[in-house]
């Protein structure tokens, strides 16, 4: 999955904050997000639109088209994969 991933932006590859290292784990990052978003209590539900009744078609069941799905989905569309 994608939790395994690494990242590099410009203030870590300049080692600002790594210690001189590059890359930082991505999933020491998304376990201290879940685990404060569980202590404090707060779900924050990411936007979706009021659903317009229209339907699209994507083809491919590959990642662009799960992750074109998804966004349709929240902007109120009804994809079909």
């Amino acid at each position: 999955g994608i939790n395994g991933y690494r990242f590099i932006n410009e203030v870590a590859s300049a080692g600002k904050l790594t210690g001189g290292r590059a890359d930082v784990a991505i999933n020491p990052l998304k376990r201290f997000v879940a685990d404060y978003e569980m202590s404090a209590g707060k779900h924050v539900d990411p936007y979706k639109a009021e659903d317009n009744d229209r339907k699209i078609a994507v083809i491919g069941g590959g990642a662009e088209g799960l992750s074109t799905s998804y966004y349709l989905a929240r902007l109120g569309y009804q994809p079909t994969i």
